[in-house]
């Protein structure tokens, strides 16, 4: 992130592993590398904010194949 300087240490095992502090992994929106993202709780990554609907933090293909069981 461009502006998250959060110290990892001791954070969450989940957070260490990601990479992403707490806020961060929460937030509608953050910045990386000029582009803005929202992480994916069910993907566990990061995706253009495009991809959600509104503040959703499931990205639409990832509910679509849900929606399809």
């Amino acid at each position: 992130m461009d502006n998250c300087r959060a110290d990892l240490t001791n954070a969450k095992t989940y957070c260490k592993r990601l990479g992403l502090c707490g806020v961060c992994i929460r937030r509608h929106s953050l910045s990386v590398k000029g582009r803005e993202m929202r992480f994916c709780q069910q993907c566990s990554q990061l995706h253009g904010v495009e991809e959600f609907d509104g503040y959703r933090h499931s990205c639409r293909e990832k509910l679509a194949r849900h929606a399809a069981r």
